[in-house]
């Protein structure tokens, strides 16, 4: 929780790089969001998590920092164990707690290797998002909006989230939008004052897919947003709880948080928890939500003044809070802190569905019908139709279908491979649990001959496509793999 009133311990949590100056390494924080200062690179088709290069020869360069100094909590083996690991691992976290406790000191560990890792397999394992955050009571949108406008021009922030906004339905989006920014508010209705809003930045609407989340409470003013992607979920929620909310209001609110909680790994809440109780830190209701969030940690301040809470349920995906001064005349400052998402890249199967007719057994039984007894009706019509009707009934009995997959990414891994890859990976997860060297010898084993059948199935790809008349698939198949621009160099004469 942080606190724009008085200095506390912060609880960091961001997603996305802490520089936005360099490139993020392997965050294992479970995901990654920063300044939105540059899209991220597109996944080749090269960089796919899984990769044929052993891990232990991508991370080769960092075997000498690792192992020449006691400051990381991880040896070098252990690293390599944890990065396999973590290929298609969607609970990072917990899987880095299975090796160290140190949760700060893996991700210092990751920082400092990523520099001199030259294999782009093992940096692009990582998809890296780059968002930060700020937060204020506003108290009266409208009323500082020209001094909100040059804050946001200043400090550009991926969201911004409001509390006491002030409108109501009656004002139109026009006069408080943001050139690339698309604004959701949720205004009190029937009373004056309250309210919350979130802006968004256009950019981050293009790559995330944002839906409303309902938490419909009478005198708690709230708006949740569900960000998702196909490897990433989260939620934002901004509130405004005023000193008047009466207890059953608190309990239903806190109700709805709870599922939420348990529904979500990712819940972000920013918050106006406005007077607190002299006798009391916080609020009961704010402890009762605090309760919630089983990962957050916080430690309570020495003076009831907090104003404005920052609430998270994962520790690790917020960072570098830093406050700013008031938007105009206010009595709250402005919370900056940046996200740090990291998810690691899956390979997307594409699946596509087949139907195969036995037509010999197609032909046996169409042999075998009567056919002058059948068509036998006086119209060429119905005849027709039911002539069609046994051929339609016939096909149908004779065909099946069947489901093929297949990587986006390498074409010559299909359904059969896909299956021994999961076999491989349960063998993996078999010998983490029994840590046998019998185990682990069934694993390897398996694992390189996985490799050789692999290996065969993209010289056989290959061969397929450089056998083909048709040269466009030949040429569409180099350029998916250089790394450079392709052009046309100038002929120059000789003479």
């Amino acid at each position: 929780m942080y606190n724009s009133a008085v200095s506390e311990t912060p609880v960091k949590r961001r997603t996305e790089q802490e520089d936005p100056t360099s490139p993020s390494p392997l965050d294992l924080s479970s995901n990654s969001l920063d300044n939105v200062v540059r899209p991220p690179k597109k996944m080749r088709a090269s960089d796919s998590s899984e990769s044929l290069t052993p891990t232990v020869e991508l991370l080769q360069p960092a075997k000498d920092l690792i192992s020449n100094t006691d400051q990381y909590p991880l040896s070098f083996n252990q690293t390599i164990q944890l990065l396999e690991a973590a290929l298609g691992e969607e609970n990072i976290i917990d899987l880095i707690y299975k090796f160290t406790s140190d949760v700060e000191g893996v991700r210092t560990l990751l920082y400092d290797i990523y520099p001199i890792v030259k294999h782009k397999s093992i940096k692009n394992r990582c998809k890296k998002y780059f968002l930060n955050c700020a937060y204020t009571n506003i108290a009266s949108l409208l009323a500082k909006f020209d001094e909100f406008s040059a804050f946001v021009k200043k400090d550009k922030p991926s969201f911004i989230l409001l509390t006491e906004t002030w409108l109501t339905p009656s004002i139109p989006d026009t006069l408080i939008s943001l050139g690339g920014y698309t604004v959701f508010r949720r205004d009190r209705i029937g009373r004056r004052g309250g309210g919350a809003c979130i802006y968004i930045l256009d950019y981050v609407l293009s790559k995330l897919e944002v839906s409303w989340i309902d938490v419909d409470v009478n005198s708690v003013d709230s708006i949740f947003l569900k960000f998702s992607s196909r490897s990433l979920t989260f939620i934002l929620g901004c509130v405004y709880r005023p000193p008047s909310s009466p207890l059953i209001d608190d309990q239903s609110f806190f109700g709805r948080i709870s599922e939420m909680v348990n529904e979500y790994d990712k819940v972000f809440l920013f918050g106006d928890s406005h007077k607190i109780c002299q006798a009391i830190k916080y609020p009961s209701f704010w402890k009762r939500i605090l309760s919630t969030f089983g990962r957050f940690i916080v430690q309570l301040g020495q003076q009831p003044s907090v104003l404005d809470l920052i609430i998270t349920s994962d520790k690790t995906s917020l960072t570098n809070l830093k406050f700013s001064d008031p938007i105009g005349y206010s009595d709250h400052l402005v919370l900056n802190i940046d996200f740090q998402i990291c998810t690691i890249l899956k390979t997307r199967i594409i699946m596509s569905s087949k139907m195969v007719t036995d037509f010999k057994a197609v032909n046996n039984y169409l042999s075998k019908v009567d056919w002058k007894i059948v068509l036998s009706a006086p119209s060429v019509v119905e005849n027709w139709c039911t002539f069609k009707d046994i051929l339609d009934n016939t096909i149908s009995r004779y065909s099946f279908s069947f489901v093929k997959k297949r990587s986006s990414t390498k074409p010559w891994i299909n359904g059969r491979i896909l299956k021994l890859i999961n076999k491989k990976r349960a063998l993996w997860r078999v010998f983490k649990r029994t840590r046998t060297d019998g185990d682990f010898r069934i694993h390897r084993e398996f694992s390189n001959e996985l490799s050789y059948i692999i290996k065969d199935a993209r010289v056989a790809y290959e061969k397929r496509i450089a056998d083909q008349k048709d040269p466009k698939s030949f040429y569409k198949y180099v350029r998916s793999k250089l790394s450079g621009p392709v052009t046309t160099p100038r002929i120059k004469d000789v003479d």
